[in-house]
């Protein structure tokens, strides 16, 4: 059976596996080395949180406020900025354990740990919307 999900479901699944990805990214980097797999962690972690955020916000069928959109925009511009060695550390793989802990244990990327938490607690009543979707469909 290959059932087009709607709209509405569309937008509900990317917000609940945008949530899983912004969890990832608030947990310390051998936790999220652990959760990633060792496979090119700082990469996935920077696209899976960055990339679905435009859509999401400017999706008509957003119920974001405009204070969650603008913590959301300012996160994915943050993730976006940050420098080439917390992304890839020069000689070794990003597909390694050694690659991904030592991207993600660079300097840059706590304070996005910090303001990842400080988004999940500012979405909070779009986390419990999303959650609610899912209950009852």
């Amino acid at each position: 059976m290959n059932e087009e999900l709607s709209a509405e479901e569309w937008f509900e699944h990317e917000i609940f596996y945008f949530l899983k990805a912004l969890r990832i990214l608030e947990l310390s980097a051998d936790e999220q080395c652990e959760v990633m797999g060792n496979y090119n962690v700082a990469w996935e972690i920077q696209e899976d949180v960055s990339g679905p955020i435009p859509g999401m916000v400017n999706s008509p069928l957003s119920y974001f406020t405009g204070a969650q959109a603008d913590a959301l925009v300012r996160l994915a511009s943050a993730l976006k900025e940050l420098p080439e060695e917390a992304i890839v550390v020069e000689g070794l793989p990003t597909n390694s354990r050694e690659g991904s802990i030592a991207a993600m244990r660079h300097r840059s990327w706590e304070p996005l740990r910090i303001r990842a938490s400080d988004v999940l607690r500012v979405l909070e009543p779009a986390i419990q919307r999303n959650a609610a979707y899912f209950t009852s469909a």
